[in-house]
């Protein structure tokens, strides 16, 4: 391996897979339009339906970012939108 710790640092989902920081950034930015740290504020800050709005828009992009496989109503599978922002929340807190 090239790098050794702290040089290699990897974030390890809840799930335990590992991933690399730098390309979850990336992703949550591409999915948000460059809007993250906006959406993020709105889900705290705003009335109901911006928050709404905001909690959806955050929740698709951590599904996207963190590889989660979309909830299924019908047989109750995949990543709930809890489950997805419980993950970007964790992860950002990681990121420091």
């Amino acid at each position: 391996m090239i790098f050794t710790d702290p040089a290699h640092r990897v974030y390890a989902a809840a799930d335990g897979h590992y991933l690399d920081p730098l390309a979850i950034r990336h992703k949550l930015l591409l999915q948000t339009r460059g809007e993250l740290n906006a959406l993020l504020s709105a889900a705290q800050t705003a009335d109901d339906a911006e928050a709404a709005t905001a909690l959806g828009t955050l929740a698709d992009a951590a599904r996207v970012a963190f590889g989660f496989a979309a909830f299924d109503a019908e047989t109750g599978a995949g990543a709930t939108e809890t489950e997805c922002l419980a993950e970007l929340y964790r992860y950002l807190e990681w990121a420091g």
